[in-house]
């Protein structure tokens, strides 16, 4: 992802814990956290009006960015 995507600056560098996501195929549970990495707007394809927010985050316990929450959709806490 690119700084130009990055719909949210001022959460980069933030830690978050996931409270709760609507993904049933996750292995993520209550409690996990990570680092936002970015926050990127996703326009849906019939109209540009309709989009979501997808967080990109690093969590702690792999290496990879794993799931993505969705802002509004997913439950999660903003820590510092």
């Amino acid at each position: 992802m690119n700084d130009f995507d990055n719909e949210y600056p001022e959460l980069v560098g933030k830690q978050i814990k996931l409270i709760k996501t609507k993904d049933p195929f996750t292995r993520r549970k209550y409690g996990d956290l990570g680092i936002i990495q970015s926050v990127v707007r996703v326009n849906l394809p019939h109209n540009n009006e309709d989009h979501f927010h997808q967080i990109w985050i690093k969590w702690f316990d792999t290496n990879d960015l794993g799931l993505a929450l969705i802002m509004n959709d997913d439950h999660y806490e903003i820590l510092k």
